[in-house]
């Protein structure tokens, strides 16, 4: 891996071949049943120990070192960014003993610059996936990907498909729809299988 120039700033020289999918294990409790409970959710954003991961233009932010990891973010560190263009979608619930701990939030930061977060960010360097899934533990990857998906499908789907209105996320998470007062349809990302071969 070598340093180069540009916002993410590393390019990896010498990719290594992964033969399991780092990207499957998701470490959080995805929490279906508390997406809905404005109460809670309120709570959770408020609350000091919940972690926000921050994505800009789909890449995340890495701390570089012996072992690199992606910045998952305490609420202090953000403070003053997380106002209401910071769009903040539950990713979910860590479980420890079998006992609901920290929330996780993913923030799409793309309307700041990048050196904003950077700078929240000590020893953190902006990266795509790509590039950070040869370098991060398994869980930070899957995470990131998941995070990253979830701000695309919300970038791409500002305005309801039924009746055009400005569309706006619900239960903390996939579904935007419009305006329910007239309107209730609703989207959200359809999963389509595929399979995957490889052949000699």
């Amino acid at each position: 891996m070598k340093r180069s120039g540009g916002v993410r700033g590393w390019r990896m020289t010498g990719l290594t071949r992964i033969h399991s999918n780092v990207l499957a294990g998701m470490p959080l409790d995805r929490a279906a049943h508390l997406r809905t409970d404005a109460a809670w959710l309120a709570a959770r954003l408020d609350d000091p120990s919940t972690r926000f991961l921050a994505i800009w233009r789909q890449n995340a932010v890495v701390r570089l070192g012996p072992e690199p990891r992606a910045v998952i973010h305490y609420r202090e560190t953000l403070d003053g960014l997380l106002d209401a263009r910071a769009e903040a979608s539950l990713l979910g619930v860590q479980v420890e003993d079998g006992e609901a701990g920290a929330a996780h939030f993913v923030v799409d930061f793309s309307h700041v610059e990048a050196e904003t977060l950077l700078a929240r960010s000590p020893g953190g360097e902006m990266m795509d996936l790509r590039e950070m899934v040869q370098i991060v533990p398994g869980t930070d990857a899957a995470l990131v990907a998941y995070a990253r998906g979830l701000t695309y499908w919300h970038r791409r789907h500002r305005f309801c498909g039924a009746c055009g209105a400005p569309a706006a996320p619900g239960a903390a998470g996939p579904p935007r729809g419009g305006p329910r007062a007239h309107c209730r349809a609703g989207d959200v990302p359809r999963p389509d299988p595929a399979g995957i071969t490889h052949g000699h």
